[in-house]
């Protein structure tokens, strides 16, 4: 009976560095092996090779390399305004928390559309 591997996520990052293995040709098996996961994984990261250098590409943010999902926020401006924000904060050496960061969310958005939704802020 096979062991069942357990499912492993990897980085933005490590799919870059993927694409970059791949690239002068080492085989896919070994760098699934590295990284503890399928061959048919590293196989749809050569696939996405566009989506993820573009992703990598258009991030303005540090953490972009550390996330595992290239899933776009559903309210870009409202993002955009919060990053700013937190950005502005940051820089005067105010310590931003996460409920703060919620709350100020939840009054961008109050901002920024008037009509009725139902919009509710997360982390994440």
């Amino acid at each position: 009976m096979s062991v069942k591997r357990k499912r492993t996520t990897v980085t933005i990052e490590q799919k870059s560095e993927t694409l970059q293995r791949l690239d002068p040709g080492e085989k896919a098996s070994k760098i699934a092996q590295e990284y503890n996961i399928g061959i048919a994984t590293v196989s749809n990261i050569r696939k996405a090779r566009s989506a993820i250098e573009k992703f990598i590409s258009q991030s303005d943010t540090a953490n972009a390399p550390k996330r595992k999902s290239m899933k776009p926020a559903k309210d870009e401006h409202l993002n955009q305004a919060v990053l700013l924000w937190f950005s502005q904060q940051h820089e005067k050496g105010i310590p931003v928390p996460g409920p703060m960061i919620l709350e100020k969310a939840a009054n961008f958005h109050e901002r920024l559309h008037t009509s009725e939704s139902d919009h509710s802020v997360s982390l994440g």
